[in-house]
């Protein structure tokens, strides 16, 4: 995840807005008193939407902590909305994993990559791409710690699954030629680098 222009900042602050205007709405309420309530409607949902939102922007302006706190909050609400295995859980474990990778938490940002993963394919089953966007982040934590072997065997998983379900030109299948070239790049071997690239 990452932001490409200063377009997508000016978008998220104007969304980011609105779902604070949201919460405004409700600020004269305890917050806990207002989320008792909310959980005993149907909007609950929409309004743990809300948080997830916040953390997402958060997390790519690069506060982590920050972003972990809404996170934690949306996943306690995921998971007693929704349960454990809803894809909005799922998409929030992943999300927690990946504050820890950019962090450096390589053992944390491991462990609930494979909650996400387990559950992806419980769920939606090993060639869904979001259980392949979790195999290629596993490739990410291994590639960022220098274990290249590993890496390079997720990565594999990863391009195997994205090519059959999204075909060859997806950016999200290119996203992975890419890791895969700076694997090769990483370890001094410029021509198998220049293959991939």
């Amino acid at each position: 995840m990452s932001r490409e222009t200063d377009e997508w900042e000016a978008q998220e602050e104007r969304r980011i807005g609105s779902h604070l205007g949201y919460l405004d709405r409700f600020s004269k309420q305890n917050l806990s008193e207002f989320l008792q309530q909310q959980q005993r409607s149907l909007e609950y949902p929409a309004l743990l939407d809300y948080i997830y939102d916040i953390a997402l922007v958060f997390y790519y302006q690069g506060k982590y902590d920050e972003a972990m706190r809404w996170y934690e909050r949306a996943l306690a609400g995921y998971e007693k909305a929704l349960g454990k295995d809803h894809q909005s859980t799922l998409d929030t474990v992943h999300n927690i994993a990946m504050v820890f990778q950019n962090q450096g938490k390589y053992d944390e940002a491991m462990r609930w990559s494979e909650r996400a993963l387990a559950g992806h394919e419980k769920v939606l089953g090993k060639d869904h791409p979001s259980t392949l966007d979790t195999v290629h982040n596993i490739a990410v934590v291994f590639d960022s710690q220098g274990k290249y072997d590993e890496a390079m065997r997720w990565y594999e998983r990863a391009l195997a699954g994205k090519e059959k379900a999204l075909g060859k030109d997806h950016p999200s299948t290119l996203d992975t030629v890419h890791n895969i070239a700076l694997v090769f790049d990483g370890q001094g071997k410029y021509d198998e680098a220049m293959r991939w690239y």
